[in-house]
């Protein structure tokens, strides 16, 4: 009778798929491209510290805005974009930034560079379009780094690039 059991629960589990733990994370890849896409990263519940001279200080909630990227069109991995408007005393400050997304598995790096500004952003996914981000934002010597923030992908408003940076305490 036990034997007949098991062998009914065996059947059971493979005519349904198998076993799961409702524990196990699921696997899932990054997107390949962002190509029309855009990337919303909100650092409500994150923390975040100043850093200075390679010191930080003390890690506390973060009051940020969200960091938008929209990727144009049929650019889903680089472009790049007008960031910063140059003056008069400083005509580089107007060069453009480049914007790379890079996949690896169920993660991926997002990088903003230009003048006097170096921003990685790593994406663990928890689904196709959702997870967990943490960002180092580096400015000459100082800097503004963040964990524990969720991101989602959403479909683009236009078909143009757009990079918003986080606007801090």
């Amino acid at each position: 009778m036990r034997t007949l059991f098991l062998c009914s629960a065996a059947l059971l589990l493979v005519s349904c798929g198998g076993v799961h733990h409702p524990s196990a994370p699921v696997a899932v890849t990054a997107p390949t491209e962002l190509s029309g896409r855009a990337l919303v990263v909100d650092f409500t519940g994150a923390m975040a510290c100043n850093a200075l001279h390679n010191e930080t200080d003390a890690w506390k909630p973060a009051q940020a805005t969200p960091l938008v990227v929209q990727f144009p069109a049929g650019e889903g991995k680089n472009f790049k974009i007008q960031i910063d408007e140059p003056t008069p005393a400083d005509a580089e400050l107007g060069s453009p930034n480049s914007v790379t997304y890079s996949p690896q598995g169920d993660m991926a790096v997002l990088t903003i560079v230009g003048r006097m500004r170096y921003v990685v952003l790593t994406l663990n996914f928890n689904t196709p379009d959702s997870g967990k981000a943490s960002l180092s934002w580096s400015m000459d010597e100082s800097g503004w780094l963040a964990r524990d923030a969720t991101f989602r992908l959403q479909k683009a408003t236009s078909p143009d690039g757009r990079v918003e940076l986080p606007k801090t305490e």
